[in-house]
């Protein structure tokens, strides 16, 4: 009833239909090919963080269009061409979560892991000290997020090879401190998959 009164409309034309439409979408620019981060066995991402993927990732994360996340999510999951055994993800600061309604990498992996059939587990909790990331230049970013291990039980199974999600790539510290923390949480492997990669 309330998609019939407030029908979506795209992010980046406007166009009534869907949060994020197909046409604008494939216009983004496509990832690099990037090496994955030290520690993990595959990586890939999505989108080039430049021109509208950056509109596109602002709206999501500071105008609350968390649908915009359902249509890209799907398409990410089809770059996977590697096994995991569950999907986590890099969350995002409690303010942030607290201000968007939503934790933005964690809407994403559900999603990917709805595609790909596969369990999704937060297995990482991010510290309460460590603050947020943007605006920070690489060293600060390496010395400034912390994670922690977060205790689960998967069907008693150990957790074998693991997909970390995040939004954004920009040094790769993000994914390798929130990586550390689902090794430490009894991970095997650790793979990485994000929405969009800085160039």
């Amino acid at each position: 009833m309330l998609d019939w009164f407030f029908p979506d409309h795209c992010v980046l034309c406007r166009k009534q239909g869907a949060a994020v439409c197909r046409g604008c979408l494939t216009g983004l620019p496509p990832a690099p090919d990037l090496a994955p981060p030290p520690g993990f066995a595959h990586f890939a991402s999505l989108l080039s963080y430049e021109g509208d993927t950056r509109q596109l990732i602002s709206a999501i994360k500071f105008d609350r269009k968390r649908r915009a996340i359902d249509l890209p999510g799907r398409v990410l999951a089809k770059l996977v061409d590697w096994d995991a055994d569950c999907v986590t993800w890099a969350p995002t600061s409690l303010g942030h979560k607290r201000k968007r309604g939503f934790d933005q990498a964690e809407v994403l992996a559900r999603i990917v892991a709805r595609e790909l059939g596969l369990p999704c587990v937060q297995l990482v909790e991010r510290s309460s000290d460590s603050g947020h990331q943007t605006g920070r230049n690489r060293a600060q970013r390496m010395e400034g997020v912390e994670f922690q291990s977060k205790s689960v039980s998967l069907k008693n199974k150990r957790l074998g090879s693991v997909m970390l999600i995040d939004d954004i790539r920009t040094t790769g510290a993000t994914l390798c401190a929130a990586g550390d923390a689902v090794l430490g949480a009894g991970a095997t492997a650790i793979s990485g998959l994000t929405l969009a990669v800085t160039p």
